[in-house]
C-alpha cells in the first residue's frame, strides 16, 4: 500500500518526565496488517492475516486520528523504557521489521507478534481482540515508527435512514470507544542495522493516569512489549531520598548519632547543595565511611534498579519533608525542628552530643535560646 499523508493538525505530545516530544502532527502510515488475538487457552490460537490491508483514504484518516489522539492525550500516554531487548523479544522483531522493509517480513514478523500476544493474555479477566500494525513515519521529522494497537471488539447499530438501521458486530476503534492499547516504538537515530535499544517507546492505556501507571495492564507493556515506566526526576529524587532514608535507618552499625548526621547530610545534599544533579556513588563516599558500607548501598540501588549514572534533581514531592526534621527517642518523646537556618546553613539546628547506655539518656546540642513555653 502507497504511503498516504494525513492532514491531521495536532499538537506535537508535550515531553512527559524526561520524554523526547513526537511529532505527530501528519502521521504518515505506509502498510497496516490485522490478526484477531483471542485470551489464551488450550482451545484457541490467533487468526492471522497473510497480506496487509488495502485501506482507502478514509480509513487511513479514521486511523491515524486514532492513533493521534491516543498517543497525543498525555494523561493517557507515558514513554517506557525497554526492558527486554533480547533476540525474541517485542523490540528486536520490530528492528526487523524496519531492517528488512519487506511486505513478506512485516507479515511474518506481526503475526509472531499476535502469537507473543495471545500467549501473554492468560487469565480470564483478559478480553481477547484485534492486534493491528502499523508501520510508517512520524510528522516533520519523519522518523520511523511501528505501533502495536491491542483492541477489543464491541457491537453497535449503524443507522441507514429513520426506519431502516442495521446491527453490526466485532466492531473497533470507533471514535467514542477507548478499549484498546498502543505501543508505540519510534526510531531514535537511522543506524543500520536498527537496533532493539534503538526506541523511544511510548505506551497508551484508557487506565493510565496523571498520577501514574498502576492501573496499566502490565500483560501489554510488560510481557508483551517488554517495556516499563521511565520515572521521572521528581519520582527518580523522591526514590532517592526513600531508599537512602531506608538504608542510613536500617544500618546496626550506625550509632543514633551517626544516623542523626547522615539525615542532615542527606538533606543539606538535597536541599542545600547547589548541583542540579544527583549522584548516588558521589553522596556514598562522600558521607558513608566505609567501603562496605558503600558496597551494601550500591547493591540496594542495584537490586531496585535505580540508574547508576546522575540523575537530574527535582525535589518538588519532598519539599515538605526537607524543610522539617524530626528525632523520636524510645521514651515516646518527639523533636521536630527546621533542618537548617537561612542564616548558617551549614549548621545543624539539633545536635545529638553523645547517648549514655548506663543512664540510656541522649544529651543534645540545641541552636538559639528558649524563647517560648507551652
Amino acid at each position: 500500500m502507497d504511503a498516504i499523508h494525513g492532514g491531521l493538525q495536532q499538537p506535537i505530545l508535550q515531553e512527559i518526565g524526561t520524554a523526547k516530544a513526537i511529532d505527530l502532527s501528519a502521521l504518515n502510515i505506509k502498510s497496516v496488517i490485522v490478526h484477531r488475538v483471542p485470551s489464551c487457552n488450550a482451545s484457541t490460537s490467533p487468526e492471522c492475516s497473510n497480506q496487509p490491508l488495502a485501506l482507502d483514504t478514509q480509513a487511513i484518516a479514521a486511523l491515524q486520528a486514532r492513533i493521534t489522539e491516543a498517543v497525543g492525550r498525555t494523561s493517557n500516554c507515558v514513554e517506557m523504557g525497554i526492558t527486554d531487548s533480547s533476540e525474541s523479544s517485542t523490540a528486536s522483531q520490530i528492528a526487523n521489521i524496519l531492517s528488512q522493509k519487506t511486505i513478506p517480513t512485516f507479515v511474518s514478523v506481526s503475526s509472531s507478534l499476535a502469537y507473543r500476544l495471545h500467549q501473554v493474555q492468560n487469565l480470564p479477566t483478559i478480553p481477547g481482540g484485534i492486534m493491528l500494525a502499523v508501520q510508517g513515519r512520524t510528522g516533520i521529522s519523519q522518523d520511523e515508527f511501528v505501533a502495536l494497537i491491542k483492541a477489543e471488539v464491541h457491537d453497535g447499530f449503524s443507522f441507514m435512514n429513520p426506519t431502516n438501521i442495521e446491527f453490526l458486530s466485532n466492531l473497533f476503534l470507533t471514535q467514542q470507544q477507548r478499549l484498546y492499547k498502543i505501543g508505540f516504538f519510534v526510531r531514535k537515530e537511522a543506524i543500520h542495522p536498527p537496533s532493539p535499544d534503538n526506541f523511544n517507546v511510548y505506551v497508551y492505556d484508557h487506565n493510565i493516569t496523571k498520577s501514574g501507571t498502576d492501573g496499566a495492564a502490565k500483560y501489554f507493556y510488560l510481557s508483551f512489549l517488554g517495556c516499563a515506566p521511565i520515572m521521572n526526576a521528581k519520582q527518580l529524587t523522591e526514590k532517592f531520598y526513600n531508599t537512602t532514608k531506608d538504608f542510613i535507618t536500617n544500618v546496626a552499625s550506625f550509632s543514633p548519632e551517626k544516623k542523626v548526621d547522615l539525615f542532615n547530610a542527606l538533606h543539606v545534599y538535597l536541599k542545600t547543595d547547589q548541583s542540579a544533579l544527583i549522584n548516588p556513588e558521589e553522596f556514598s563516599g562522600r558521607y558513608f565511611p566505609t567501603p562496605e558500607i558503600r558496597d551494601q548501598y550500591s547493591s540496594l540501588l542495584e537490586t531496585i534498579n535505580f540508574p547508576s549514572t546522575a540523575i537530574p534533581k527535582d525535589i518538588t514531592g519532598i519539599a515538605r519533608r526537607l524543610r522539617l526534621r524530626s528525632i523520636k527517642f524510645n521514651s515516646g518523646v518527639k523533636i521536630t525542628f527546621p533542618s537548617s537556618s537561612d542564616a548558617n546553613k551549614n549548621r545543624d539546628m539539633v545536635e545529638i552530643e553523645k547517648y549514655d547506655v548506663n543512664s540510656n539518656m541522649s544529651y543534645l546540642r540545641v541552636q538559639g535560646e528558649v524563647s517560648e513555653q507551652k
